[in-house]
């Protein structure tokens, strides 16, 4: 079936209730749960940990950096687009309280709602039915901090993979404003915005957009005036950005860096989306084919629609303006962005299109195909009752997991867990203790304890209790030698030590620290960074061969001013050696 593109092809009569009604319709769904989403954030609870939760912290390492005024890609490196991080900070400042994960997984509504507002208002001036179509799943996807794959087998929140969530959030916008606007300014500020949005989020997320927007150019959907005033649009906001704060010349420097250094084969990124994801992948493979030999060989009297415009390659756009090509091209975009990703709400920008198709291939007498109907099910519904099986599970367990006990973790210790994983604390802290030759020799092979032990949520409560410890060992350290360390660096993957002390974080190093990805060598900012931290922590419990590569690569810098001491059974410190001291008459000595 050829794409409906024009705006009056949506439906031949337009919505019968009265506009203003649908529009308070689409704002009480809207802002209903926005509603509760702003509750909930002022109440302070804990969840059931998930796998590789630390990667929380990441984001609460770079919210304090950001409150003490640092930039984001220029006063210190990171994974990801800074706008991920702005927005958490904002939403975290006037929510203090607030879960860590929820405050960063909501954050993107500060963007995404509004856009999907205008999305469902303008489709809605067609058909409310079909606009709604669009904004319920949204919601459902917006609201549940919870990804596709299960990566341990108890339930637990997803505390991991949040930027990549992120990106398929704006990736549903980005298709829908596509497949479903056809006011060129409105689409141009939409494309703009999402443009803008991806580009500072997930550059990966930004590339599978060019490809959608790409068809959605050559297929007739978006006209050259709105490509054109998106992509002025476009620039004129990173151009006033860079001129203001330099952000993105360093931003593009660190993502080149970043690219240098994972140049692995995609092939096995893409045996990897395609063996995790084969439920979605396959059969979006046989609506594609159904939909072509429905075409091929179904009715061929109906009337053809037509395009918005008709460029001079329009033989071309009339060859790819088919529903199958619009499928195929956005199936193509999910499995390029997932190919990027550890934990995402996997192939959500396929349900924009499906609608459409669905949409256009039903009459008021007649339904879809039935096989194409089915398969338009089997392709969407496994992302959406993963995602919400997740939730509901995380939801039924909660009331009956304990709390994680601590002193210094603030809101980053809101955790609870199965009794049999924290039960497993004290035993495993005292095993690590005493095994560190054993677990060294392992390090050196460059094998973890387990297979998927940052996945197991007795190493990640382990982890965030030996770190309540360590704050108070440093608290007495500092009591018992008259001193204060106000730049605190750690030797692991996040270093959430700065936000929960209200210290210092060093500048120019790296957030979310994975040598090989995000780390490589040190350059000169770097180096005196690290000479200049008054405390470089590094966990011992268990030993790592990850913790060791990190250290390796800042060895040379904390030669140079630090000396070692041991802080308690499971850190190791590195001190300046001329620490500030608060009294200097009392201080102690080198050797003390």
């Amino acid at each position: 079936m050829k794409l409906l593109t024009a705006n009056e092809s949506f439906d031949p009569v337009r919505s019968k209730a009265p506009l203003m009604l649908n529009m308070l319709i689409i704002l009480i769904i809207i802002a209903a749960p926005l509603a509760a989403m702003i509750y909930v954030l002022m109440l302070e609870f804990s969840v059931p940990i998930g796998p590789m939760y630390w990667d929380t912290n990441i984001y609460f390492d770079a919210i304090h950096r950001i409150n003490l005024g640092q930039l984001p890609s220029v006063d210190f490196n990171t994974p990801v687009g800074p706008l991920n991080y702005w927005l958490a900070t904002l939403v975290h400042n006037h929510f203090p309280t607030g879960h860590p994960v929820l405050v960063i997984h909501w954050s993107q509504l500060l963007i995404t709602a509004p856009l999907m507002l205008i999305i469902s208002w303008m489709v809605s001036r067609r058909s409310l039915k079909l606009a709604l179509g669009l904004l319920l799943p949204f919601l459902v996807f917006a609201a549940a901090p919870f990804g596709t794959v299960d990566f341990f087998p108890f339930p637990g929140i997803d505390g991991f993979g949040h930027y990549n969530r992120h990106g398929a959030l704006l990736l549903y916008v980005t298709t829908a404003s596509v497949f479903f606007i056809r006011n060129p300014f409105v689409q141009a500020l939409l494309l703009a915005l999402c443009g803008i949005a991806l580009i500072l989020g997930k550059i990966t997320a930004f590339a599978a957009a060019l490809i959608i927007v790409g068809f959605g150019f050559l297929a007739g959907l978006v006209a050259p005036f709105a490509i054109l005033l998106a992509l002025v649009l476009f620039g004129a906001a990173l151009v006033g950005l860079e001129f203001q704060t330099g952000i993105i010349t360093s931003y593009l420097t660190s993502i080149l860096e970043l690219a240098q250094s994972n140049q692995a084969s995609l092939l096995p990124k893409f045996l990897t989306v395609f063996s995790q994801r084969l439920d979605v992948v396959f059969a979006a493979g046989l609506l594609i084919l159904a939909l072509f030999f429905s075409d091929a060989f179904g009715d061929r009297d109906r009337p053809e629609p037509t395009p918005v415009f008709k460029p001079y390659w329009h033989k071309f756009t009339d060859l790819v303006s088919h529903d199958y090509f619009a499928l195929g091209f956005v199936l193509l975009a999910g499995i390029f962005y997932e190919t990027q990703n550890t934990g995402s709400q996997a192939f959500i920008m396929l349900w924009p299109v499906i609608l459409m198709i669905l949409y256009f291939r039903s009459t008021p007498e007649r339904l879809p195909n039935l096989f194409v109907l089915v398969l338009a099910m089997a392709t969407v519904l496994p992302t959406f009752t993963k995602v919400t099986h997740k939730a509901l599970r995380t939801i039924a367990v909660a009331p009956t997991y304990d709390s994680l006990e601590h002193k210094h973790l603030g809101i980053l210790g809101n955790v609870s867990a199965k009794n049999v994983f924290l039960e497993r604390v004290e035993p495993m802290k005292e095993y690590y203790t005493k095994s560190k030759w054993q677990l060294g020799k392992l390090s050196e092979h460059e094998v973890f304890p387990g297979s998927i032990i940052f996945s197991e949520p007795d190493f990640q409560i382990l982890w965030y209790h030996l770190m309540d410890e360590a704050i108070q060992s440093i608290y007495d350290y500092e009591a018992e030698n008259n001193v204060k360390f106000d730049t605190i660096l750690t030797i692991d993957f996040t270093n959430p030590f700065p936000f929960l002390m209200n210290r210092n974080a060093p500048k120019h190093v790296q957030i979310g620290a994975d040598s090989g990805r995000t780390l490589s060598e040190m350059s000169e900012d770097v180096s005196n960074s690290v000479q200049s931290a008054d405390i470089i922590l590094r966990p011992t419990c268990p030993i790592l061969f990850s913790v060791e590569e990190i250290y390796q690569i800042y060895k040379p810098a904390i030669d140079v001013n630090h000396k070692r001491i041991r802080l308690n059974d499971c850190y190791n410190a590195y001190i300046k050696k001329a620490p500030p001291v608060v009294n200097t008459e009392s201080a102690p000595s080198d050797n003390s």
